[in-house]
Formats: structure tokens, sequence, C-alpha cells
């Protein structure tokens, strides 16, 4: 649940990122006030910043991954993600390599270092 009640106020839940459909729920929800909207933006960098260095599923990336094109798409900056882009570009499965791929194409630049590693 993203909202918990506490007698008559509200307090936001920490943004869960096992699942994109409670992230997207969540950044629309905060988006309706910028001071909320930010703090559930760094709650969650920092949630996919300690998942990004802790699970070696590959199916975890990927959900990650498309944590974070979700989140360019919106227009944060998600640079601080490169490597971790270019670490899902090198999984033998397909479907991570086309989610991999679609995210290098929205968030790389044509100046980051990483796309030269990538070739």
């Amino acid at each position: 649940m993203l909202f918990r009640s506490f007698g008559t106020k509200l307090f936001q839940a920490a943004p869960s990122t096992s699942n994109s459909y409670d992230v997207f729920r969540g950044y629309f929800s905060a988006a309706r006030d910028s001071k909320s909207l930010s703090a559930f933006l760094s709650d969650l960098f920092s949630k996919i910043n300690h998942d990004m260095e802790n699970h070696e599923s590959n199916e975890r990336k990927m959900e990650i991954m498309r944590q974070l094109i979700f989140i360019n798409t919106q227009q944060h900056d998600t640079a601080w993600a490169d490597f971790f882009i270019l670490d899902v570009m090198s999984i033998d499965n397909f479907s991570a390599k086309r989610i991999a791929y679609t995210a290098a194409e929205l968030c790389w630049k044509p100046n980051s270092d990483v796309v030269l590693m990538a070739i």
C-alpha cells in the first residue's frame, strides 16, 4: 500500500522497488506536490542503487531497468546508472539485452564514456 493512515493523517510509505507498477503508481501519487515528489525520488534512487549492488538475479536487474526507463522518460537524470545499463547489456538473455539497449538509447548521451565500452 502506498499510503498508510495513522489517525487522521496519511503518511507516504517508502516506495517498493519490487515491481514497476508500484513505482509508477507511487510516482504519479507523489507528483501532485513537488516536495513529496523529490522525497519519493530520492528514496527511490537510494533503493534502486542498493538493489543494483546487491541483486544477482537477471529478472531483478531487468525489473530495475524498466524502472530506470520510466524515470528517464519522466525527464529525470539517470546518468548515474550508465554502468548498470552496460552490465545488463552483457547478460545472455535476449529479453534483458532488448531492455538494456532500449535504456541505453534513451539514457546515454553521445559523449558518455560507456558508449565506447559497449562497442
